[in-house]
């Protein structure tokens, strides 16, 4: 799925600039102990633009021991992966078609001097963007995962729109945006390797060393 990146950013509520090379975190402070999370907006890498919802407010990934003292839903990654490869080599396409016109014409005039190599001329447009303010303006959606579950394509851009509102409203409910997910009859793409859950919920089982964490008896995952 194509997406307008600019747009993206604003329906975050983005407001401090944000371009390649660059990476952000939006804190989304809660009231009540272990609910506080934030947005990273991370594009350290050029052609890979990610969004992850972190519990905390650092921006870090917290240490298992202080990660489970906060809600299930923050537990299991939630985060977008955006392609903005291809709007970036067109932009270097297009600036070294430039760079190439300019050459020639500087050869006609005899000014003898060599062309600069193309990983030269690639990091100065890199640079020169930056400084002007210019970012890609499209990217392509990879990867939606909301608690761990990979969204289905269909779904991408209802569950986007919810997404970047919540970060807006600096407040995400993972647990409300699959519930819209599957809403709107879209389903949630199943992991990979062909794993499903099996038996039935009414059958117990006895499991090794079951006592020592109570799960005496405990029923197998409904189907």
């Amino acid at each position: 799925m194509q997406i307008n990146i600019k747009n993206l950013l604003e329906k975050c509520g983005l407001d401090e600039k944000f371009y390649p090379g660059k990476r952000l975190v939006k804190k989304l402070p809660q009231s009540g102990e272990h609910k506080s999370h934030n947005a990273v907006f991370d594009w350290t890498t050029p052609a890979l633009m990610r969004i992850d919802i972190k519990a905390g407010l650092s921006g870090k990934n917290l240490e298992p021991k202080e990660l489970r003292k906060y809600p299930v839903s923050f537990q299991s990654p939630t985060y977008i992966e955006i392609d903005t490869s291809a709007a970036i080599n067109n932009n270097d396409r297009h600036e070294d078609d430039d760079e190439e016109e300019e050459e020639g014409s500087r050869g006609k005039g005899g000014s003898g001097k060599a062309p600069k190599t193309k990983r030269k001329q690639q990091s100065l447009n890199a640079f020169s963007r930056v400084m002007e303010g210019k970012i890609p303006e499209k990217g392509d959606i990879k990867k939606l995962v909301v608690m761990g579950k990979e969204i289905a394509k269909e779904a991408f851009e209802s569950v986007l729109n919810i997404l970047a509102d919540q970060i807006k409203s600096l407040c995400v409910t993972p647990v409300n945006i699959i519930a819209a997910a599957r809403a709107i009859k879209v389903s949630v793409a199943e992991p990979g390797g062909g794993l499903r859950a099996k038996g039935h919920e009414t059958t117990s089982y006895r499991y090794q060393g079951a006592e020592m964490f109570g799960l005496e008896n405990v029923p197998s995952p409904k189907p």
